[in-house]
């Protein structure tokens, strides 16, 4: 940004963003009631050698998919609620172009009973292809667990640098971590041409 006073108020929002981004990709309840064991976040897809692989998060806490020639790998998520009680879900995709969708789920804060599951993006595959000239990009996925409902588009965040690596979709609305109750599983996809 320029040395103006213009370029110092946008290098000050940039990183405000940047900051923002940070919070809810590494967004934790270290005192949570809800138990590792209550929710499977299970994440499949397939090697270059096209051999299946089926992984929970944790212990799996990054995944590293590669390109097959022109084609794009992909990945399919699941969640299953293994807890006593309902709980509610939201599936937060942040790319690293500092941007974060909600929409994975056909409602951003979806609600499981006991055994109950659902896919990310209804069964379909995330396609984790790179904008032209990118060779990597490095993304996160955070499962935000509550026993109660909250707004999950509240964690959007447009793209801060434009889709130069990825963009998942468009979704801008900045807001607070969720209150009451809350657990999360993490996982960082690396994608590599």
């Amino acid at each position: 940004f320029d040395a103006t006073p213009d370029g110092v108020q946008r290098t000050v929002a940039a990183l405000e963003h940047m900051a923002q981004w940070t919070m809810r990709v590494e967004l934790s309840n270290e005192s949570s009631k809800i138990a590792v064991g209550d929710v499977d976040l299970a994440v499949s897809y397939n090697d270059l050698q096209n051999k299946f692989h089926g992984q929970l998060v944790p212990p799996l806490d990054t995944l590293n998919l590669q390109y097959k020639g022109d084609q794009a790998p992909s990945l399919r998520m699941r969640v299953t609620n293994r807890s006593a009680g309902p709980l509610y879900f939201a599936l937060l995709a942040c790319n690293g172009d500092w941007g974060i969708v909600t929409n994975f789920l056909a409602q951003e804060c979806t609600t499981l009973d006991t055994t109950q599951e659902f896919f990310a993006r209804d069964g379909n595959p995330v396609i984790m292809s790179l904008k032209p000239g990118a060779t990597e990009a490095h993304d996160h996925i955070v499962l935000v667990i509550s026993p109660d409902w909250f707004d999950a588009s509240a964690f959007g965040l447009p793209n801060l640098t434009g889709a130069t690596s990825r963009d998942f979709a468009d979704t801008p609305l900045p807001a607070p971590p969720p209150t009451g109750d809350f657990a999360t599983r993490h996982l960082e996809i690396v994608t590599r041409r």
